[in-house]
């Protein structure tokens, strides 16, 4: 199938779930909700590269929200996102013109009052901007098609025991044929997490996850590996609104390139998440293991990310500030390089990205918001087609509900 047939199939399957559904619900109260945003991003790096190039992408979209009951247990959200971009600046193979997509579908459907099942599908046709993986981008200079299913279920049994289950796949298809050679990637993933209560605020947590991550062939080169992950843990409720986690397990990775053979490595998970003060919300994470290769020819990376965010509302201002910052550093080795590829190095690639921004509220329907964003990508020496670039952002948009 191929990548247009693939984006018009997924998105009349959305719009018309939409359609469907906007006739259906009558007897509830508002359930549909319009709103159209404006926005300004100026940069001093439109393709986030070495070369620097400035550059202001101008926005407009509408955004349809639908909110429905198909039973008595159950509720599905749907949305509709569709954005016009205008760029001041393009580069001689970009158009000054674009028009993007994103929509949405979430089902949750109640069994009982212990069990909840979840269906969850986000689709998009943007560029990188809009798209970030952990906090730092995979690349700016090309659109794609992404999307990302979920089904899954929650389940309480007996008083002290919680099972989660779930499914996921997605994929990300690029526009450009070359680009897609080397970017185009989908992803699958089984996950279980059991929670075994043993102290009123306290739960052991066991973690299992199988999946795998496939990869455009290029030449000889096969680059898509599976994985098995397994990891024990506790879940801490240290006050009401303050919630902490911790994982440490072992993750084993089979490479499809039989010359790369296997490995097992070491896994790490801590979050912290919720407030101190009613003002003040938060959240943190600390992640490490093998995923997917940001880097063209690598099969994977060792990867560590460390991410922290925080809002601070004056509710007598309708004001929200924030703040937040992700740092990520990925190790390749030559091991993970499949035969048939191009030769290149050890090394790590490091990002680091900040930003700060306001919300101001100004009624019930109107909002202003400012955000600014600083990144830093680094690549150690002779890592091939790494990227390496600073760029610094300042975006401003205003949103009006109807």
């Amino acid at each position: 199938m191929s990548r247009s047939v693939a984006k018009v199939l997924v998105l009349s399957m959305l719009v018309s779930v939409l359609a469907v559904n906007v006739m259906a619900q009558s007897k509830i109260d508002d359930p549909f909700r319009f709103s159209i945003a404006v926005s300004v991003d100026a940069t001093d790096n439109r393709d986030s590269t070495t070369v620097k190039e400035s550059n202001i992408d101008y926005y407009i979209g509408p955004r349809f929200e639908l909110m429905t009951k198909p039973g008595e247990a159950s509720k599905m959200t749907l949305s509709y996102n569709p954005s016009y971009r205008h760029r001041t600046e393009p580069s001689l193979d970009q158009n000054d013109s674009e028009l993007y997509h994103a929509a949405s579908i979430d089902f949750r459907q109640k069994s009982s009052e212990i069990q909840e099942t979840r269906v969850i599908n986000n689709f998009s046709y943007t560029d990188d901007p809009s798209v970030t993986q952990g906090g730092t981008l995979l690349r700016r200079d090309s659109s794609y098609i992404y999307n990302y299913l979920e089904i899954g279920m929650h389940k309480k049994v007996q008083s002290a025991n919680t099972v989660d289950v779930y499914g996921i796949y997605s994929f990300k298809a690029y526009d450009e044929a070359a680009v897609a050679k080397q970017s185009d990637e989908d992803r699958f993933a089984l996950h279980a997490l059991y929670l075994r209560q043993y102290l009123p605020k306290s739960a052991l947590a066991f973690d299992f996850e199988v999946g795998g991550t496939g990869y455009e062939q290029v030449g000889k080169a096969d680059r898509s590996f599976t994985t098995a992950i397994g990891a024990l843990g506790l879940e801490h409720i240290a006050t009401p609104s303050l919630r902490m986690g911790a994982r440490v397990g072992a993750q084993y990775v089979d490479y499809k390139d039989a010359d790369l053979g296997s490995e097992v490595s070491p896994t790490l998970n801590l979050t912290i998440s919720g407030s101190t003060i009613p003002t003040v919300t938060f959240s943190g994470s600390l992640d490490h293991r093998i995923r997917e290769s940001d880097v063209f020819p690598y099969s994977s990376q060792e990867a560590t990310d460390l991410r922290a965010h925080a809002e601070w509302t004056l509710k007598e201002h309708n004001i929200v500030f924030n703040g937040g910052i992700a740092y990520h550093l990925g190790s390749y080795s030559q091991d993970q390089l499949p035969v048939g590829g191009v030769v290149t190095s050890d090394g790590d690639e490091t990002s680091t990205v900040i930003e700060g921004g306001v919300r101001y509220k100004y009624n019930n329907s109107t909002e202003f918001a400012a955000q600014i964003r600083s990144e830093d990508v680094s690549p150690d020496d002779g890592i091939a087609f790494s990227r390496d670039f600073t760029r610094n952002s300042l975006a401003v948009s205003v949103v009006r509900q109807f």
